[in-house]
């Protein structure tokens, strides 16, 4: 009987997570090489079971809302209705049954005549799918359904706690504050609950080198588990920075603009907070700006960001006094070299 398991597992992981629901006949969503699908074993009101090859090689069914994990004989028997504790022989036939393996089928239905089992396929290594940024039109009605930093009081708290003023990063449009009933897309989750269940209703847009909004990552502001901040379900997120007005202007016009007052002057800060900081405390709201600001996080920085700097910029790199922030600083600086005058700030 073991053989034989491990035969119609092996059928089974050989099909891959969307082949296995496909042949579950179960609605699953792609988020990379994994699916996820409406757990079989509990009422789910939005998908949060995780369907993966697991480390053994094998399908795994692992649900983020119920904690509990599953085998696809444990997922074949929830979906026929069997029991797999009590009537395992009768899981596995059906189980053989939807996976081709007819040979199992005969052999533990004792028949003399033996069917042949359909060729396995080669397990190839899955294709990792190129990954891109969310749908424009997600994106637009995610910020729509915002309200004003200012307006929101979980949000407010939050941004004091850090010596912010939400009414300066609202009247600058720096961030917004996603209410609790909006109605989000399937991406604005982790592991199976939504930013609002999770907390997550700081919403800061990214803009591409064009001064596009083609994202936005969601800051947690109540205490919690998950990471502080989050980007779009399985979709690309490197690439994007964060931008003040006169960041937004500058990497549209690809200059600096012919209006502002004094030289050519960009702040690169790490993180939403320290980005919040430098555009609202050093730019008064009745003086012309005196330097852009762009926030970066890991993956950020690329070439067709760094090109939007104008020649002859003077550039101040502020990213973290640690190992990770001395990485991104050489790497800014070493875009910008023999172009732009670069110094690194050190936090105290």
């Amino acid at each position: 009987m073991s053989e034989h398991r491990d035969t119609v597992a092996q059928a089974w992981a050989s099909r891959g997570p969307f082949g296995a629901c496909d042949l579950l006949n179960v609605r699953y969503e792609r988020n990379g090489r994994n699916a996820v699908v409406s757990c079989l074993w509990h009422a789910d009101k939005s998908p949060s079971c995780n369907v993966a090859i697991g480390p053994n090689g094998t399908l795994r069914f692992h649900c983020f809302a119920c904690s509990q994990s599953w085998d696809i004989f444990s997922a074949v028997a929830e979906r026929d209705g069997l029991d797999a504790s009590t009537d395992f022989p009768k899981v596995l036939c059906r189980a053989a049954e939807l996976v081709g393996c007819w040979d199992v089928v005969d052999d533990i239905e004792g028949r003399e005549t033996k069917r042949e089992a359909k060729p396995l396929p080669v397990q190839s290594v899955p294709v990792e799918v190129e990954r891109t940024y969310p749908d424009p039109k997600e994106i637009a009605n995610l910020v729509g359904q915002c309200v004003t930093c200012d307006s929101d009081r979980g949000v407010w708290d939050w941004l004091k706690g850090r010596g912010l003023n939400a009414f300066a990063v609202a009247v600058r449009d720096l961030a917004y504050a996603l209410p609790e009933d909006a109605t989000l897309p399937f991406w604005a989750k982790y592991r199976g609950k939504t930013w609002v269940e999770l907390g997550h209703r700081l919403i800061v847009p990214l803009f591409d080198s064009e001064a596009q909004v083609r994202s936005v990552r969601a800051g947690r502001i109540v205490d919690g588990e998950s990471p502080k901040r989050l980007p779009p379900s399985g979709h690309k997120a490197s690439g994007l920075v964060m931008l003040d007005s006169m960041g937004r202007e500058a990497f549209r016009l690809g200059a600096w603009p012919s209006w502002a007052t004094g030289e050519s002057r960009f702040v690169v800060c790490e993180g939403e907070p320290d980005f919040l900081c430098w555009a609202t405390h050093n730019n008064k709201l009745n003086e012309c700006p005196k330097h852009a600001v762009i926030g970066i996080y890991s993956g950020s920085w690329c070439d067709d960001i760094a090109a939007r700097i104008p020649d002859g910029s003077k550039v101040a790199i502020w990213t973290d006094a640690d190992d990770a922030g001395d990485k991104y600083a050489a790497i800014i600086r070493k875009s910008l070299e023999h172009r732009c005058s670069v110094i690194r700030g050190k936090y105290q």
